[in-house]
């Protein structure tokens, strides 16, 4: 997450042997965004593959997303609306 937060070329590597394999459905879906690239196993990332290292380096930074700025404030204000709470530390 902080290369995503830092604006960073990002190549995610899968570990494919992990249980429920969540690594793989989280990387797909960013990367399907625009945010980071991934490789499904890490036999891809072979030194005969060793180019799409040198390719991802070559394209422009330009081309990954901003990572939005998570909202601290976010949860805690629903939890409050959906409570019936009114959030007292916030100043307003």
């Amino acid at each position: 997450m902080e290369g995503l937060e830092q604006h960073k070329k990002l190549l995610v590597v899968i570990n494919p042997t992990l249980m429920n394999n969540h690594q793989s459905e989280l990387a797909g879906a960013l990367s399907s965004r625009g945010y980071l690239w991934h490789l499904d196993s890490p036999e891809r990332f072979s030194d005969d593959n060793y180019d799409i290292v040198r390719k991802i380096d070559a394209l422009p930074k330009e081309n990954i997303k901003m990572w939005p700025k998570g909202d601290e404030w976010a949860f805690p204000t629903f939890l409050d609306a959906f409570t019936g709470f009114k959030d007292t530390s916030k100043s307003q």
